[in-house]
């Protein structure tokens, strides 16, 4: 789901929220309204059952109202726990509702038999304020408009009317708008014409269609916040990014182009929660969105996570005031996450062959003439640290594949000022297409009760450098395999505790010579401990394959690949 979609979302689900308590409340007050008029007319009718629809309606008015509350807050979280939570108090909403428009239909059907009682009522009137039943009619009539049960004749047939002389009705049907009327059947103009068993009807029949017409609006618009929550919470944050290999730094620029509110922070520390990365970039604008990066199994950080802000400018003052912050032992990396596309995938050349006097400024004045560069690396001496002499290999990710095959097309096989020798540049491999890969696949399916599934490679997924965690203080002790005579070690960490040798070798095998495999595996369970090694004799082979493998994912695992910086090794 890209971010423009799912922000859509959002706002529609936000919106479908307020509209959903705001017409809760209309259906609610219709309930009440119902039932504070059954309360005064109650005499008039046979039965109570006609007041469980207006129940029911006003329960679900109230669940509503909570309901349409707490999806606005939830809307504002990126929860699956919540949003399924929603969802279920939608089902229960649903239930309520369903049941209460049935039987507001039910009554709606049969409300003359309900009211048939209002004869008796009317022979029963005694004119005094004391009588239950005087004290309902006189209401009733005042209320409604009305006069008798058809029209102001029918009291010429109550006891009531006998016993007065036979000249006057109740006051209370006379018509306001003759103040000086005194029921005298001399002026009948000045009486109400209309019977209040005909009247008494339309008012609660039109409640109860009030009743049965809200809660088909309701629903229709709980069907579009199922439609919505539910799409929000099969793919929770499922921006796709382009990930980096090992050797890409994610300097901040405005490669987010296609992007402007998304970031990624790279190099967080392992403590850091959730929480405390929104609270965090929170203090420089609002923040739609926050998600830190976890290992799926062991649920530990990844160190690094994902930011997204409401507004374009806030993301670019994010990155210009925090990126480069330290925190603890860190020094955090920000810039702009990428949607990924087909444009921008295997953009990533290798170039080697060049002088070792270039800087990483010179080589990325030689090929900016093709296109946005994201970001490059030129690889040092490890012996030596990073200010140590150039080897001569550098790493080059464009914007576009398109540019990065313009560059290919004009510097490989040339030579740039100051070279005695020809570079070779080319596109860095993916392990999806060296000729082993296949093999891999077939290995890691014979063991994937193992592993617990197939192998996956998300090189093209995440715009990322995963080695923001810690790890390698905790191989102290641990006899790496390799040297600085023998080749180049390679650590691998985040293996499954079924990892063996076999897979390693089939694995870094494509890229060139391995001469050693090494899992470290626990003394006492012999499982693997979650790292091992790898010994390749050319520099750059090893280079490529740490390039290329660095993010692999292997079952549910993804890989963080590096040089073993530990002293006596390259």
């Amino acid at each position: 789901m890209c971010g423009q979609r799912r922000r859509a979302l959002k706002t529609i689900f936000q919106l479908t929220c307020q509209l959903l308590w705001m017409v809760g409340l209309a259906v609610g007050l219709s309930g009440v309204y119902l039932l504070v008029k059954f309360r005064h007319n109650i005499l008039f009718f046979s039965e109570s059952y006609i007041t469980l629809p207006a129940f029911l309606t006003f329960c679900s008015a109230a669940f509503l109202v909570a309901t349409g509350c707490f999806g606005s807050w939830v809307s504002h979280k990126d929860s699956r726990c919540l949003q399924g939570m929603f969802v279920y108090l939608l089902i229960i909403v649903f239930c309520l509702e369903s049941t209460a428009s049935a039987l507001a239909y039910f009554h709606s059907v049969k409300l003359d038999s309900e009211i048939t009682p209002i004869t008796e009522v009317f022979q029963n009137y005694t004119g005094s304020s004391q009588d239950p039943s005087s004290r309902t009619v006189d209401m009733a009539q005042e209320e409604l408009q009305c006069c008798g049960i058809h029209n102001y004749t029918d009291w010429m047939e109550t006891s009531w009317f006998n016993k007065t002389g036979g000249l006057f009705v109740p006051r209370s049907c006379c018509n306001t708008s003759f103040p000086s009327c005194s029921g005298s059947l001399e002026q009948p103009l000045e009486l109400y014409s209309e019977g209040c068993q005909t009247k008494l009807g339309n008012v609660f029949q039109f409640f109860l269609k009030l009743i049965i017409w809200g809660i088909l609006v309701v629903s229709l618009i709980e069907v579009v916040l199922l439609l919505t929550a539910a799409q929000l919470w099969k793919d929770p944050q499922r921006e796709v990014y382009e990930m980096s290999n090992g050797y890409e730094d994610h300097m901040g620029g405005d490669e987010g182009k296609d992007a402007k509110t998304n970031l990624i922070v790279n190099y967080l520390p392992q403590s850091m929660t959730q929480d405390e990365l929104r609270s965090l970039f929170s203090s420089i604008g609002e923040v739609e969105s926050a998600k830190l990066i976890r290992d799926k199994v062991a649920g530990h950080s990844l160190g690094y996570g994902f930011v997204n802000y409401l507004n374009p400018s806030d993301a670019e003052r994010a990155i210009s005031t925090l990126n480069g912050l330290r925190l603890q032992s860190k020094t955090i990396k920000v810039s702009y996450a990428r949607p990924s596309s087909d444009t921008i995938k295997d953009a990533n050349l290798y170039i080697s062959g060049l002088p070792k006097s270039m800087s990483q400024k010179d080589v990325e004045d030689m090929f900016s003439r093709f296109g946005h560069i994201i970001n490059s690396r030129v690889l040092v001496d490890q012996s030596t640290g990073t200010t140590g002499s150039s080897r001569g290999v550098a790493f080059i990710r464009f914007d576009k594949r398109a540019e990065a095959e313009e560059a290919v097309k004009n510097l490989n096989g040339q030579k740039p000022p100051g070279a005695s020798e020809p570079i070779t540049v080319k596109f860095a491999a993916n392990p999806n297409q060296v000729k082993n890969t296949q093999l891999i696949s077939q290995l890691y399916h014979n063991q994937s009760r193992r592993f617990g599934g197939p192998l996956h490679h998300q090189a093209q997924r995440f715009r990322f450098s995963p080695m923001g965690v810690d790890h390698m203080g905790s191989m102290g002790g641990v006899s790496v395999p390799g040297n600085s005579t023998s080749g180049w070690c390679i650590f691998i960490y985040n293996l499954g505790q079924d990892a063996d040798e076999s897979i390693l070798w089939q694995m870094f095998g494509p890229f060139g010579a391995v001469t050693n495999v090494k899992v470290i595996r626990d003394f006492n369970t012999n499982k693997c401990k979650g790292f091992g090694f790898v010994t390749m004799t050319n520099y750059e082979e090893a280079a490529m394959a740490i390039a290329s493998l660095n993010g692999y994912r292997l079952g549910d695992k993804i890989l963080q690949v590096s040089f073993k910086t530990s002293k006596g090794h390259k």
